[in-house]
């Protein structure tokens, strides 16, 4: 009929300190589990940390133009399921259904076929890593403001798609594959 039946749970947890108004630091940690994975291995794991020093607390008198300055950096992860970016095949591509329906009909009666992709047993969630840094500074009262950032991302272990010969009997292999920069 269309549909898909997915469930994720999770478990989130956030916090920040500071310190006089110039040091600052927040964090995550958050983990979730989804039914599109095989039940012993459904679990992605994520983290964040992010830290500033604002600077122009502690250079008011000595360089009054600037009105603000701070640095920053930060890294983080972010999850993926599946390579695409859509989770709305998982439900019935793990374990693998061994046959599906279509509208196509012979003689008033539905066709059936068997599915020529295969999915890795293994098969798991996985996470992008992403590292920032970068500084703000406004001068002039405010008048006047600047940003710079920089930043790098890896993709390690995203679940894929990949192209087989069909003389196998399969056209495609579901499974995590390397690192992307």
């Amino acid at each position: 009929d269309g549909r898909y039946y997915e469930k994720d749970r999770a478990v989130f947890i956030t916090g920040q300190v500071g310190y006089h108004k110039f040091l600052n630091l927040d964090f995550t940690l958050r983990n979730d589990w989804l039914s599109v994975f095989p039940k012993d291995n459904n679990a992605i794991l994520r983290k964040s940390i992010g830290g500033s020093f604002i600077f122009s607390e502690l250079t008011k008198e000595a360089f009054p133009i600037l009105s603000f300055g701070k640095l920053r950096v930060a890294w983080g992860e972010t999850p993926q399921s599946f390579g695409d970016g859509r989770r709305t095949s998982g439900a019935y591509t793990y374990p693998g259904s061994l046959y599906y329906s279509t509208t196509n009909q012979w003689n008033n009666n539905f066709l059936m076929y068997t599915s020529s992709s295969k999915v890795d047993s293994a098969i798991h969630g996985a996470v992008a890593s992403q590292f920032e840094y970068g500084i703000d500074l406004s001068f002039f009262k405010s008048r006047l403001g600047v940003s710079a950032t920089y930043k790098k991302a890896v993709n390690k272990g995203f679940p894929q798609s990949k192209p087989i010969t069909g003389t196998s009997g399969t056209t495609s292999f579901l499974t995590n594959v390397g690192e992307i920069d």
